[in-house]
């Protein structure tokens, strides 16, 4: 019986290595605090976390579970949503006090833009006014390119 109950509490136990992934500033700052409580919890299971900003093979890198932000594309795998975000269009006071007004969408094209590589390199689409079922896409060619939000926010941040 004592056997019983040990094999049954080793089963129901988690154990072994959890891997997984996140866009950087996502792990960092909410996922990360997560993880800690979860290692106290569950001292048999050691953690991989990989930061990367930019989309990976959950299956070629052995993923186990993985936090996306954004739209998922038709998958196999089997997505769960826990939370909403918006992205935004950001410019410093010094940028725009030096470049013409920005009205609407459309004026971005006559802008330096900072583009990240997996969220639009040479368009972003918004909703249009109104609620209109399509939405506005503006197209641009980017003054520079990074892979991570905390770049961009610094870049837009320094008056670019």
């Amino acid at each position: 019986e004592e056997a019983d109950l040990l094999i049954a509490h080793e089963r129901s136990a988690p154990r072994g290595l959890l891997t997984l992934t996140a866009p950087v500033a996502a792990g960092e700052d909410l996922l990360r605090p997560m993880l800690d409580d979860f290692i106290a919890r569950f001292p048999a299971v050691s953690v991989r976390l990989q930061l990367l900003d930019r989309p990976v093979s959950l299956i070629d890198e052995g993923i186990d579970i993985a936090l996306r932000i954004g739209h998922l594309p038709d998958s196999t795998l089997v997505a769960v949503p826990v939370g909403e975000v918006r992205r935004v269009v950001a410019a410093s006071p010094r940028y725009l006090a030096k470049h013409p007004p920005i009205l609407q969408p459309a004026d971005l094209a006559r802008h330096e833009i900072v583009s990240m590589t997996h969220f639009g390199l040479d368009s972003w689409s918004f909703p249009t006014a109104g609620g209109a079922a399509i939405p506005q896409v503006v197209q641009f060619a980017p003054r520079f390119i990074v892979n991570t939000v905390r770049a961009a926010i610094a870049s837009a941040v320094d008056g670019h």
